[in-house]
């Protein structure tokens, strides 16, 4: 379970650096995340995030380990960081869409 949460944050991850090399400064609304952007670039969001990522999957591995796997606060848990990666990657991705046309006319 923990791989998938990993994955759908990292494509969302992915998405986003696409995002900030067409559009930098329209990239990101999260004012932390905007703060990091600001002050250190897209390393900085890079690190940030990355962090987030290390702490989430500790805190959901934390929960695998307390409770059982099929517990509705672990499938909650799982559910949610896989639901938020996803849906980071599909808004990035119509961002560069609208970007991309956009730019085309």
């Amino acid at each position: 379970m923990l791989w998938v949460i990993a994955a759908a944050q990292i494509l969302d991850l992915i998405t986003f650096a696409g995002v900030a090399a067409v559009a930098p400064i329209a990239a990101e609304q999260n004012p932390v995340t905007r703060f990091w952007y600001d002050s250190s670039g897209i390393f900085g969001v890079f690190v940030f995030k990355s962090l987030l990522l290390i702490v989430i999957i500790y805190m959901v591995d934390a929960m695998l380990r307390r409770y059982k796997r099929n517990s509705p606060i672990v499938v909650l848990s799982v559910s949610i960081p896989i639901a938020w990666g996803l849906a980071g990657a599909a808004s990035n991705l119509a961002v560069l869409y609208m970007l991309r046309m956009l730019y085309a006319n």
